[in-house]
């Protein structure tokens, strides 16, 4: 599916998805494992995604909460770096549908959620990938800030962004 997406294939990746997400369902249901789970929220995400792009807005952000809802249980239930990932990540898809909307305090509120993970993700890993994140969720939240007038915020979040995004080019060989 990721390829025919790739392709420009819409409506054929969104096919295959379904059908994944189908079984993923399926199997989240039988096992109740967090693997299952995990797999089944990451469907969710996929299929999301698509919509998003396709302008179906309201069945994209039905199911990014739906996936919402699992990585939180996960999150709760296991908190590793893994699924406080996926729960940082869910915070920061659906912030981004709000924002769309024009409702910058939910997105604001979610991606300041989203960037409080990301902080400790990097506190605790220290990896690229992590800090990556942390500057997305940096930028983000500097984003609202600004259109909100509330510039010496928005600046010290885009001074944080810029450094991170300066150390991690400093990595690159």
């Amino acid at each position: 599916a990721g390829i025919k997406e790739a392709q420009g294939k819409v409506e054929e990746a969104l096919a295959l998805y379904e059908k994944s997400l189908a079984i993923w369902e399926a199997l989240a249901e039988e096992l109740q494992t967090p693997e299952s789970l995990r797999d089944l929220s990451i469907s969710y995400e996929n299929v999301a995604g698509i919509k998003e792009a396709q302008g179906k807005v309201e069945e994209a952000l039905a199911l990014y909460e739906k996936s919402l809802a699992i990585w939180e249980a996960l999150a709760e239930e296991l908190p590793t770096p893994r699924s406080r990932r996926g729960l940082s990540v869910s915070y920061h898809k659906i912030a981004g549908i709000k924002e769309a909307q024009g409702k910058a305090e939910e997105a604001l509120a979610l991606y300041e959620k989203s960037l409080a993970i990301g902080e400790a993700l990097v506190e605790e890993l220290q990896t690229s990938g992590s800090r990556r994140d942390l500057f997305v969720s940096y930028h983000k939240v500097a984003g609202i800030k600004e259109a909100q007038g509330k510039s010496e915020e928005a600046l010290a979040l885009y001074e944080k962004s810029l450094a991170i995004a300066e150390a991690l080019a400093e990595e690159l060989p």
